[in-house]
């Protein structure tokens, strides 16, 4: 019969072990005979366990969350360290159709849904907006202008608005038999049933607070991916733009209200036509909307018991409002949490530091209780002064090491200045280097200019592809493509210089089809000091960071590069088009753009793509 043999696991050793193995494999290595006694009892190896001690409690203290540390102190700031909030550092400016549908649904009131039409010929967008039944016509005006304010703060590069108009509504009449329980209130639930029906035909747009997110299993990076919200839309209430509307999920959704035991009819009437199965879109431009609840005659019919049960009209429709408000304030009051960074801290009180000869035994006279009486001779003092030095020194580095612990939040905050250790981690997680070793900046870079740069990592992320809004006229409105590349180089503003042009914005000004040439098109204007222009290693080293962040759809016409002294001019016929561009009427535009041109096509340094 084979045995079966046990082995025992070896237990793994705890860092004094192993501190305590070490350190006398290296003393014995060291001393070599002059020392022969490592057993407990030796003066020397009582000290040196006394150390180890410390230090393996030392690194216990090291081994906590870094936002223990980080919040030990009283004022921390995280934005002041570079942690920025979620809905700072995952939201981005809008680039899909879908982004541009949940800015708009987030911000704007009154707006039930929006068809996102992309024109790519022409480089534009329509928005096609679908209101709430009880939208007043007043009311439609400042939501267009609304609409037409976001998108121009969100655009992107090269892209333009064609237009934001309200579509069609197509009035339909719904059909209901609904049988209730006992103790359902029947005003509330009718209210429901309406709320959930027009929610249904609006393409099922919903809102949701970010803990109501989190409870369905989303993670934060997924909660705050595409624009940033100022309520947060259901992502999965989302139905795909003109697509067949199914009765059957309309059903679904009724039939799980509190309080429905049963629904046994349900369908839409336009007046002729009944629809049981499905409703199917015309086009981008029409929609549906069901009749208020007491407009004319009513086929919602709820019962209990067999019996068909009276509504007061007035409170059902007062309710169905403040469904819809109700939903929206719980998602816009969840503002607070979701610029928190969530950055939570436990004190432990592990900063304190106890000398090293506190732990040691009365017989050597360091303790706090001091020496003997009985061992007090002149030598012994003499050996115990000596000691004490010995230990005193260790216990500075201890206590050093421990204070730098207590206060990283103070390392790390911009406030009271950053170590460039931090600034890289920093720039590390955001995939950015604004060291620039191999560059000569001739004495023009400010001395602040890495941390300049790294306060604004979180911007640079969202802004990558923002155009100028063209509706600011001011002259501090540029891109994010502009703002990188100006604080990332960080020269100083009287020796440096960067504009960026647009070129579909030459025909956008004067109302005219863009030529294809000019499409996704994009012309970049340096002005520099004459150093700089004479170093050519510095003028291509900018070319490539601009390439390298500028968006891969863009196409560079003319690179060109210009004395410093002859910003002021160009400056000045830009704002001028700015200005132009902001107004509705666009006086000058042919003059303006083709001063702007000349510019372009001016005999300067040139680099032709």
């Amino acid at each position: 019969m084979e045995h079966i043999s046990i082995e025992r696991i070896q237990q793994e050793k705890n860092f004094f072990e192993v501190l305590q193995e070490e350190s006398l494999a290296q003393l014995q290595e060291l001393s070599g005979n002059v020392w022969t006694d490592y057993n407990l009892h030796d003066p020397g190896v009582t000290i040196l366990e006394q150390l180890n001690y410390a230090l393996w409690e030392f690194d216990y203290r090291l081994g906590f969350d870094i936002q223990d540390y980080l919040t030990s102190g009283d004022s921390f700031d995280p934005k002041q360290s570079m942690l920025f909030p979620p809905d700072e550092v995952f939201t981005t400016v809008p680039v899909t159709s879908k982004d541009y549908r949940l800015l708009i649904l987030s911000s704007v009131e009154n707006v039930s849904d929006v068809k996102v039409i992309v024109n790519k010929e022409a480089c534009s967008y329509d928005f096609v907006l679908d209101a709430y039944p009880d939208t007043l016509d007043s009311q439609k005006q400042d939501v267009i202008a609304q609409v037409e304010r976001i998108f121009h703060a969100n655009r992107n590069l090269c892209e333009i608005l064609n237009q934001v108009v309200f579509s069609q509504s197509i009035d339909i009449q719904l059909h209901a038999d609904v049988e209730i329980g006992m103790d359902a209130l029947a005003e509330q639930l009718l209210a429901d049933i309406y709320y959930r029906t027009q929610t249904f035909l609006s393409s099922g747009v919903s809102f949701l607070s970010v803990k109501e997110e989190m409870a369905q299993g989303r993670e934060v990076d997924e909660i705050f991916e595409g624009p940033t919200q100022r309520k947060m839309v259901d992502p999965t209430s989302l139905t795909p733009q003109g697509e067949t509307l199914v009765v059957a999920n309309l059903y679904s959704a009724i039939q799980a209200i509190d309080g429905v035991r049963k629904v046994f009819t349900l369908y839409f009437s336009d007046g002729n036509n009944r629809f049981v199965d499905k409703l199917s879109m015309p086009d981008l431009y029409h929609s549906y909307v069901v009749k208020s609840f007491g407009a004319g005659s009513t086929f919602v019919n709820l019962w209990r018991n067999g019996q068909k049960i009276s509504v007061d009209a007035h409170e059902v429709n007062k309710l169905i409002q403040n469904y819809r408000f109700m939903r929206v304030d719980s998602s816009a009051s969840d503002g607070k949490n979701r610029s928190s960074c969530g950055l939570e801290g436990k004190n432990h009180g592990v900063f304190s530091h106890l000398p090293l000869a506190y732990g040691l035994p009365d017989c050597y006279g360091v303790n706090e209780r001091g020496l003997l009486p009985s061992l007090s001779t002149p030598a012994t003092v003499r050996k115990t002064a000596q000691l004490k030095v010995y230990l005193s020194w260790l216990d500075e580095l201890f206590e050093a090491g421990l204070d730098k612990l207590n206060h990283v939040s103070t390392l790390v905050n911009g406030k009271e200045g950053i170590s460039s250790g931090w600034v890289d981690l920093v720039e590390n997680l955001y995939g950015e280097n604004s060291k620039l070793a191999g560059l000569n900046f001739h004495g023009t870079r400010r001395p602040d200019a890495r941390l300049r740069f790294v306060n604004y990592l979180a911007t640079y992320g969202k802004e990558r592809g923002k155009a100028m809004n063209l509706l600011d006229a001011s002259c501090d409105n540029f891109s994010g493509v502009e703002n990188y590349l100006k604080l990332l180089l960080g020269i100083d503003e009287h020796h440096f210089d960067f504009f960026l042009v647009e070129h579909p914005l030459f025909a956008y000004a004067q109302s005219v089809d863009i030529p294809e040439e000019d499409k996704f098109t994009v012309s970049v204007l340096f002005f520099a000091s004459d150093l700089l222009l004479q170093d050519k290693h510095f003028c291509n080293c900018c070319l490539f960071l601009l390439q390298k962040r500028l968006p891969a759809h863009l196409s560079i016409r003319y690179v060109k590069w210009f004395p410093f002294s002859t910003r002021e001019a160009f400056k000045a016929d830009l704002d001028f088009w700015k200005y132009m561009l902001s107004t509705q009427r666009k006086l000058g535009a042919d003059v303006l753009s083709s001063k702007l041109m000349a510019w372009l096509k001016s005999g300067a340094k040139v680099f032709s793509f």
